[in-house]
Order: structure tokens, then sequence, then C-alpha cells
């Protein structure tokens, strides 16, 4: 699959997922949180240069959509001869179920579905490879909303994420891990 096609594939999705959004009833029934909308990123990645930040808008009481971002880096210094740098930027929509009716608060389970760049740059003079890849992934987690009036957002959880297609080869193509140490965020 082409660059191109996983463009147009991925924009697709986002225009139908955007589309499909129910109109929720206002109020807060049977202890339910509060929130619409959750932001929230991993502070402690950071110091490992990996970056990521998640969007969630509740769809029903049971369910969220949103989109997902991250940025990492990894150096492979192990052998002079062939020490590399390889990089890995994704977007992708996310979808994720909450057994207990609470969307924003308690136990999920979900799917992504994006768009990974992976660019590996070797230190021995080597040419940089590129590739992008389309990535389908599965995640399990559990959040807590937090205070008073629960704006406050802490979530873990892990999963994981299949490349396919694109132009990667075939040993850069593989499995992304999707770490969920502690999301920190606010819900609003």
């Amino acid at each position: 699959m082409s660059r191109a096609r996983c463009l147009t594939v991925f924009g697709l999705i986002l225009i139908m997922c955007a589309m499909s959004v129910p109109i929720v009833a206002q109020g807060n029934l049977g202890g339910e949180p509060p929130s619409k909308h959750m932001i929230t990123t991993n502070p402690f990645l950071i110091l490992f240069s990996w970056w990521n930040v998640e969007y969630e808008y509740k769809l029903a009481s049971h369910s969220t959509i949103g989109i997902a971002g991250s940025y990492t880096s990894f150096e492979d210094d192990e052998d002079d001869f062939d020490a590399a740098e390889s990089k890995y930027l994704s977007g992708y929509l996310i979808y994720r179920y909450y057994p207990s009716a609470k969307a924003h608060s308690g136990f999920y389970f979900g799917g992504r579905l994006g768009i990974t760049s992976v660019e590996f740059e070797y230190l021995d003079g080597s040419p940089t490879e590129k590739g992008t890849a389309c990535g389908f992934g599965l995640e399990v987690g559990y959040t807590w909303l937090l205070g008073a009036e629960q704006h406050f957002a802490m979530s873990l959880g892990v999963g994981a994420t299949r490349l396919f297609g694109g132009d990667l080869e075939d040993d850069q193509a593989g499995f992304l891990p999707i770490i969920r140490l502690v999301n920190v965020g606010i819900a609003f």
C-alpha cells in the first residue's frame, strides 16, 4: 500500500468518524463522569525522548473516540560499525470501550488505526532510510478521574501496534509498543 493510499484511507476514516458522532443528552445519570473531552500526555516518557499526546471525545456512556500522536527516537550504539538512530512519528485514530459505562473512567479496551513514519539514520555514513506504513493496534488500560469535580485524569495501559503496507522494508515493519505508564491530563 503506497503512502498516498495510506493517507487517503486515514482521511476517509477520520471523516467517517467525525460524521458519526451522536448527540448525547446532557446530564449526569448514574454517577457518570461529567466530562466530554479529555487530553493526556506522559510526562515521564519525555525524559526518554518519547513524546505523546491523546485527545478523547465521549461518544456515549461506554465509548470514546479520539486521536493520538507520538514521536520517539532510539539510539543503537552497541557496535561502532552499525550504530544507528531510529525515529518514529505516528498519528492514530483511537476508539475505547469502557464496560463500566462511565467513559473516561475505569477499565477500557480499544483499537487504533493510523500512520507511522519511520526514519533510520546510520552513523557510519550510509544513506538514511525512510518509510511510512499504516498501523493497527489494540490496547487495554485503566483511567481514573480524580478530584471533587473529576477534572484531573490519570491513566495506565499497554498494547501494541502492527505496522503493515506502505513503503517500509520487511525488517523495518513490525510491532510498536503502546505504553501508558502514567498518562496525566485534564478532563473537561
